[in-house]
């Protein structure tokens, strides 16, 4: 994860340390919520006065505040505009307040970047855009969008990646911004509705991509199996005119006829490193040079 130097000056210049002013960029970036288990998990350090000092030192500045929620108990929101807008990131509506199940979303997705800082992660919408539009020459007619009234301008405004799941690039890997990740986060949903929508929804730019990985991350593993049946389904109708070879989970494959891909470790992942036990499963489609028997 590339946090700018400037953006922890310009949060330490509130009052933070460097180390304070990193975690406090992150959850601004990638959240607006945090709780204490994640500052510690962010800095390596152990319950007791530093996270306490912390906490109390936000506050008492006014820059975030502490409310419980039914059935998510309490939460940090980092809410102080002056903080978004010395990083430049006041347009991310995160210091707006939230449903519960847009903060439970938040915070997965703050646990998810926190056990991964070593990715390169395509932080804000513009970020986004710009990758594929610019990187990958793709139009944006092949973009994930949405149309938003607006008050200010005659007609609608279009807004790219509203969901603001992470898209990032592997460092580990090895990846030099070959192979893109997807992220779909589940707050804990009743079905898989949510990730059938989101399938439809980015439908266009994945079969635009000659590569890229999906990951769907969740504090359960309970809809792995429907997200699995889902995911093939999606394949075999989105790419019934291309190769497709889709190891989904032992002995079931998805096959569809003039590009071939594959799909890879497709089964359910425990990350024990997550501070929340986050479950998740990753698929990954390979242009292959050669047609799938």
């Amino acid at each position: 994860m590339r946090i700018p130097a400037e953006g922890v000056a310009a949060i330490g210049s509130l009052g933070y340390t460097p180390e304070e002013a990193r975690f406090l960029y992150t959850v601004a970036t990638f959240s607006g919520y945090f709780v204490p288990r994640q500052f510690i998990a962010f800095t390596s350090s152990k319950w007791g006065s530093r996270s306490t000092n912390f906490t109390r030192k936000l506050e008492s500045r006014g820059h975030a505040s502490w409310r419980e929620y039914p059935h998510l108990d309490g939460v940090y929101h980092l809410w102080s505009k002056l903080l978004y807008r010395l990083i430049d990131k006041e347009n991310l509506h995160n210091s707006r307040r939230h449903s519960p199940d847009f903060i439970r979303t938040r915070l997965l997705t703050l646990d998810f970047v926190i056990a991964n800082q070593h990715c390169d992660y395509l932080e804000t919408e513009a970020d986004k855009v710009r990758y594929f539009r610019e990187q990958l020459g793709l139009a944006d007619g092949v973009l994930p969008a949405k149309e938003f009234g607006s008050r200010w301008r005659p007609g609608p405004v279009v807004r790219y990646f509203v969901d603001h799941f992470p898209v990032y690039f592997d460092s580990l890997k090895g990846s030099s911004r070959s192979l893109v990740t997807f992220t779909y986060v589940d707050p804990g949903q009743a079905s898989v509705a949510g990730f059938r929508h989101y399938l439809e929804l980015y439908k266009q730019l994945f079969s635009s991509l000659p590569a890229f990985a999906l990951a769907y991350l969740s504090n359960s593993s309970a809809h792995f199996t429907r997200v699995q049946e889902c995911f093939s389904s999606f394949v075999e109708c989105a790419f019934q005119n291309e190769t497709v070879s889709a190891l989904l989970a032992p002995g079931v494959r998805v096959r569809a006829s003039a590009r071939s891909w594959e799909v890879f470790l497709a089964t359910p992942i425990a990350r024990a490193t997550f501070t929340s036990s986050v479950a998740w499963y990753r698929a990954a489609w390979l242009k292959s040079p050669t047609p799938v028997r």
